[in-house]
């Protein structure tokens, strides 16, 4: 008896162990919002939303754009990050702004950092060519109340 209680417990432990190392990574056509894909071109943006409201240079490369619908950061012209805060965007699952935190769940499953207490949002990982993107979904309340998506691309560190 003891020894199946300590073989179950075992693995139990191991389940849990492997689980919290090796994150689930959703495919890349979840990385776009508003059907705008990772390291987008201005241009294209600019083409489906419009000219932006509002623009800060941030250094020589980094500028923060403010659309009607959402603010961006676009770096050496490419989407780097979008922000969206009103229910105009979804996500390519049809997660928008004002729906509940068990409608994300029932989407995209379980996160891969939960909404616990004093987290007040939940983070997927998103694996696309050339590399990933963080979704996260800010929850108030059991609401979402915002969509983050940061898109970091892959570079080669050898010195050419």
């Amino acid at each position: 008896m003891l020894r199946r209680l300590m073989i179950v417990s075992f693995t139990i432990f191991s389940l849990l162990v492997m689980s919290t190392l090796c994150l689930a990574s959703l495919p890349a056509e979840d990385a776009l919002i508003g059907g705008l894909r990772p390291l987008e071109k201005l241009a294209t943006i600019e083409k489906q939303y419009g000219q932006p409201v509002n623009v800060k240079k941030m250094g020589s490369s980094m500028k923060v754009i403010q659309f009607r619908e959402f603010r961006s950061y676009i770096d050496n012209d490419k989407l780097t990050a979008i922000f969206v805060r009103d229910n105009t965007l979804t996500t390519q699952r049809g997660i928008r702004v004002g729906m509940r935190e068990s409608d994300v769940l029932k989407k995209y499953g379980n996160p891969d950092i939960p909404n616990v207490q004093g987290h007040l949002s939940m983070s997927y990982k998103v694996v696309w060519p050339g590399g990933y993107t963080d979704l996260d979904f800010l929850i108030k309340d059991g609401v979402v109340t915002g969509i983050n998506a940061i898109h970091w691309e892959k570079t080669d560190k050898k010195k050419h």
